[in-house]
């Protein structure tokens, strides 16, 4: 054989690598998989108990006192969250007004003129994008509000 002459190698050792090599990769993915697993189920155990304990000392003051009475000073106790259902009642309506009627005309747009170039799509889902964030906005807000109770 010549200096620089490739010397072919056997099937058979190509064949035992391949396998030892998907062997351990497919141990390595194991083990990824448990250690995921188990941190996944250690840092539950805290979120589960923080919201267990929220709801049990917030339960017995969600009355219908509470949900349609007005805010009051702290110094004079009680009170109820009404203006925040109402304001969050407002948000959903005026974002509801702006965003649907957007959205229909944005998708029958999109579902006519499927031969217009890339660039008219690409602002229509920008535009969808930005409505799918109110939503997320308003869900958080909701959240907020469930969440401050007590």
């Amino acid at each position: 054989m010549s200096i620089g002459a490739i010397r072919p190698i056997p099937m058979a050792t190509l064949m035992i690598q391949a396998r030892s090599s998907h062997r351990r990769r497919a141990v390595i993915n194991s083990i990824t998989l448990v250690l995921t697993s188990l941190a996944t189920f250690v840092a539950l155990i805290p979120l589960v108990w923080v919201i267990g304990d929220v709801i049990m000392r917030g339960l017995p003051f969600l009355t219908m006192a509470f949900l349609t009475e007005t805010f009051k000073p702290v110094s004079q106790g009680g009170g109820g969250v009404i203006q925040a259902i109402v304001g969050s009642a407002e948000l959903v309506g005026i974002a509801s007004c702006i965003s649907i009627p957007i959205s229909m005309l944005a998708a029958i747009y999109v579902a006519g003129h499927r031969d217009h170039p890339i660039q008219y799509r690409r602002h229509v889902r920008v535009a969808f994008d930005c409505r799918r964030a109110v939503r997320l906005y308003i869900y958080g807000e909701r959240s907020r509000l469930f969440c401050t109770i007590g």
